[in-house]
């Protein structure tokens, strides 16, 4: 995209509720993996009496490839968090990761490919921090650090066994088949073709 010029957006920085300091909704589709390693960067932000939703809002912000970011709020004091995140963030020299993606498709086909997935993570999240410079805490850094960790820190193991994504659509399409008259998306969009071919 950033080749071709095609602005990106990002959605949920929060990972819907994942990086927050409550539990997910129970129908949370992350992998019990991701949601304890989760649980456990809560407990290391709060031993520092750090907000793990203002770290991750000020590490999805920073990201200079991405033109905008998608958050759901569902109240005042939640819009009043991410209005303070914004400003705290100010003239930022955003992290391009030009040197990162290069580093990074030159790993694939290694022999120790996990292993270089945890020191190219962890070389991005060296350079993310550089780019939030004066704008992290003391203890913000300290905490970004140990998250960030991809030897020891909690994400480490989730992010080496890869077990950290679900499809979203797959996810919407399970929750639509709940509600009454509720539909799947590859359904509608069959039946969608299906008129427009009759009206021409």
């Amino acid at each position: 995209c950033h080749s071709k010029s095609i602005p990106l957006m990002a959605a949920a920085p929060l990972s819907m509720g994942l990086l927050t300091h409550s539990s997910p909704p129970p129908w949370h589709p992350a992998p019990e993996a991701l949601k304890d390693a989760c649980k456990k960067a809560s407990y290391i932000a709060k031993s520092y009496h750090v907000d793990l939703p203002t770290l991750a809002l000020l590490f999805a912000l920073v990201h200079g490839r991405i033109s905008c970011t998608l958050l759901g709020m569902s109240n005042k004091e939640e819009v009043d968090v991410a209005l303070k995140v914004v400003k705290r963030i100010g003239k930022v020299v955003y992290f391009e990761d030009d040197d990162f993606k290069e580093r990074q498709d030159n790993t694939t086909g290694r022999s120790d490919e996990q292993e270089d997935k945890g020191e190219t993570a962890a070389e991005m999240g060296i350079q993310m921090q550089a780019a939030l410079g004066d704008v992290l805490t003391s203890d913000e850094k300290t905490v970004l650090g140990i998250l960030l960790d991809g030897r020891k820190g909690p994400f480490a193991k989730v992010c080496l066994s890869s077990n950290y994504e679900w499809d979203g659509m797959d996810e919407a399409d399970k929750f639509w088949l709940t509600v009454s008259g509720g539909i799947r998306s590859d359904k509608a969009k069959c039946e969608a073709a299906e008129q427009m071919k009759r009206k021409t």
